[in-house]
């Protein structure tokens, strides 16, 4: 068996879930994971013996402390009385040492003057994430608070000085005091202290639906407890404060009393956008596949875009494995971390899925000014394609989650997610790239998406060319409507 085979079966076991029209939930089925769920409207949830609070629309978060038991239970009482019932196994984690030195000695056995300080520290955090709050903050796609090299992780057991302490709860990135610390996703500030004994200046942001976030080791603290503060939002600055060896962050996830893993709500650094060759005098391009392609398809368009003068960055990401909601996270930290280093507008190229992804993401945060967007065929009403086989086992298991969002029900999720706020313009094909779908149409189209699934309320262009849907970003045309667009906010008036 090669690496990369028994790399991909371990993330398959660990990232999995269920999808039947009353039940659904999906995430890392592995000790310090999590699932979103979602159900009917009116539903009870049960995890095991703990009732799980429920949104408006049927969404739920659970999460899997580090030492957690493999076998599980999910209970749905449904607003009719029948039960549903799903077997959870989870998969172990696997948990490093890491030995640090240097730590001062009053850290390490804190003397006896200082006990009672930390008991009532331990107990005000306990109660400040024990309050429930209804906020939908928890379903967005969470971005990393500071990007730089991760010099700690989560569950690995610690020694300080030799001396054997709890694991680590939370995951370290080390920059230079006075950087800035971001909200890594909407929420409410309830602790904003600048000296906990061993956490620094701390701020806890909560999420909605007992999910919060902490930020330790701050040198600074730049909000106030009761504040209700948006995603990106500086919180703070990177500090050594309390129990640390270091300049650096920690940042941790609670979902009530259990600590979770915060790097599962969030791509790898290595999975988004590199800013290290961008020019920060250039304006911004992310360019963005669509359902079961590489960025490879969009090499041709960053070759055009980067000869006209634009940073541009391809995302590569795992369109077949996850829902939309967690491939959001891939373009929301990408946007997150060129803003943080170039304040030039950042335009978005979008193909097929890649343009529901834009919309989701854009719900919850905003492009820089000047920014603007080029969707090329969006299935923004979704695809006759889905509505026919999304019923087939072998299809979902092969096409995936987010495939199986997109079909043109009322409800499903191209058609509730709202629209775009910035400037957007959108080309599409009426040549058919994948004929044998052409009786599933009852008008023109490019092969997987209509003409009229592809508009989208409040463009401010729309363009029908002869291409096809699965090679528009490599036409020649496309590429220069694209160019035009992103320069003038239309397209060519001659088009």
């Amino acid at each position: 068996m090669t690496r990369l085979t028994a790399i991909f079966l371990f993330l398959t076991a660990c990232f999995s879930g269920v999808w039947t029209q009353a039940m659904s939930y999906t995430g890392y089925m592995i000790q310090g994971g999590h699932i979103y769920g979602h159900t009917e409207v009116g539903a009870v949830v049960r995890f095991d013996e703990r009732n799980i609070p429920v949104n408006a629309r049927g969404h739920y978060f659970i999460g899997f402390g580090r030492d957690e038991t493999p076998q599980h239970t999910l209970t749905i009482t449904f607003p009719d009385g029948r039960t549903e019932n799903s077997d959870i196994t989870l998969e172990p984690g696997t948990f490093n040492i890491q030995r640090l030195t240097g730590i001062a000695p009053n850290m390490v056995n804190p003397p006896e003057a200082v006990k009672a300080r930390i008991v009532q520290e331990a107990e005000e955090v306990f109660e400040v994430r024990s309050v429930y709050r209804e906020d939908d903050a928890f379903l967005q796609p969470f971005i990393w608070p500071l990007f730089g090299p991760v010099t700690g992780v989560y569950g690995s057991q610690r020694f300080y000085n030799g001396e054997p302490k709890n694991p680590h709860f939370g995951v370290d990135v080390a920059r230079p005091i006075g950087t800035p610390v971001y909200a890594p996703a909407n929420g409410m500030v309830v602790l904003a202290e600048p000296d906990l004994y061993f956490s620094g200046g701390t701020v806890i942001i909560d999420h909605g639906y007992r999910l919060s976030s902490t930020l330790m080791h701050l040198s600074e603290v730049s909000v106030q407890k009761g504040q209700q503060i948006v995603q990106g939002q500086m919180i703070g600055r990177v500090g050594a404060t309390g129990r640390v060896t270091g300049p650096h962050l920690d940042w941790r996830m609670n979902w009530l009393d259990v600590r979770i893993d915060p790097t599962y709500l969030v791509p790898d650094m290595k999975d988004i956008c590199d800013v290290q060759d961008f020019q920060k005098s250039k304006q911004n391009v992310i360019l963005i596949h669509g359902l079961g392609r590489t960025s490879r398809s969009m090499q041709s368009m960053q070759h055009f875009l980067q000869d006209q003068g634009y940073n541009v960055c391809r995302i590569d990401y795992p369109s077949r494995e996850y829902p939309v909601e967690a491939l959001a996270s891939y373009l929301s930290n990408s946007i997150a971390r060129i803003e943080r280093y170039n304040t030039q507008p950042i335009h978005l190229v979008t193909h097929s899925l890649g343009g529901i992804l834009a919309r989701y993401s854009l719900q919850y945060m905003s492009l820089p000014a000047g920014s603007r967007i080029v969707m090329l065929s969006p299935p923004n009403h979704g695809s006759e394609i889905i509505d026919r086989f999304q019923s087939w086992k072998l299809f979902s298991r092969i096409m995936g989650p987010a495939a199986l969002q997109l079909s043109t029900a009322t409800d499903s999720l191209p058609n509730v997610i709202p629209g775009i706020s910035a400037e957007f313009g959108i080309i599409t094909g009426s040549d058919s790239s994948d004929p044998w779908f052409n009786w599933l149409f009852d008008e023109t189209t490019d092969g997987k998406v209509t003409v009229t699934s592809a508009r989208l309320a409040g463009m401010k262009d729309f363009l029908v060319l002869p291409v096809g849907h699965t090679t528009i970003m490599n036409n020649q045309r496309v590429q220069k409507e694209t160019l035009f667009f992103l320069r003038h906010g239309r397209f060519r008036p001659d088009s």
